[in-house]
């Protein structure tokens, strides 16, 4: 997974990739992944907690190659997606918002938009498929 870094630290590095590859910051709106935080849910506190989470990752992805695309609720979980280009440094980032130790429970995988197969990168070392319910 690497050293975790701060969203200052992030934010850095995505200048001087930008800076590096002009034309990337055309292309930004052009994700090719998909990355999905995964919480049981099933009262309205489950669902309040994933509102509350998806408006904290809002804020910590602004000004980054990275985009909150909503959340959706039912069949026993809350689904937070996020576009990207890197889903793991998108995943990094989140964990900002997001501590795994405050969540035992989440799943975390990604797809490429062009597929349908999600790879799950949380919990770490996990056999367990990844379904969006």
């Amino acid at each position: 997974m690497g050293v975790p870094f701060s969203l200052k630290d992030h934010i850095a590095l995505v200048d001087i990739r930008l800076q590096a590859l002009p034309e990337a910051k055309e292309t930004m709106d052009d994700f090719k992944y998909q990355l999905v935080l995964q919480l049981p849910g099933h009262t309205q506190e489950d669902f309040d907690l994933v509102v509350s989470l998806e408006e904290s990752l809002t804020g910590a992805v602004e000004g980054t190659p990275h985009q909150v695309d909503g959340h959706d609720f039912g069949s026993g979980t809350g689904n937070i997606f996020l576009e990207t280009n890197d889903p793991i440094a998108s995943f990094e980032l989140s964990q900002n918002v997001v501590n795994l130790t405050e969540y035992p429970m989440l799943k975390v995988a990604y797809r490429p938009f062009e597929g349908d197969d999600y790879t799950l990168i949380w919990p770490k070392e996990s056999k367990e498929p990844f379904n969006l319910m």
